[in-house]
């Protein structure tokens, strides 16, 4: 029973630290997060994205029917931010990654 117990709290221990290194999104409204000092908000367009991160670098269709779009920053050789975008058929965003 002592060894269980220890062993229960092994795994919980590890588990809290484990969810500690990972980054939490929290929304603030509609805000989807921030790179770069730039916002994504929810409701934005790809227009709307384009306005804020400058002209998308690389600019494809989705596999949601929309348009996937990549926007970054680089200066020399290293990247400020690394933004993709995918938008649905109606120009809703449906998934949207970075690497900052």
């Amino acid at each position: 029973m002592k060894s269980m117990l220890r062993g229960l709290i092994c795994v919980f221990l590890s588990a809290a630290i484990m969810l500690c290194g990972v980054p939490a999104v929290l929304a603030d409204g509609d805000v989807l997060l921030n790179v770069g000092g730039k916002t994504l908000a929810e409701n934005m367009t790809l227009d709307d994205i384009s306005s804020v991160f400058g002209r998308a670098k690389i600019l494809t269709d989705s596999a949601f029917g929309g348009k996937a779009a990549t926007y970054f920053e680089k200066s020399g050789d290293t990247y400020s931010y690394y933004l993709y975008v995918e938008t649905d058929s109606n120009g809703k965003i449906a998934s949207y990654a970075t690497f900052t």
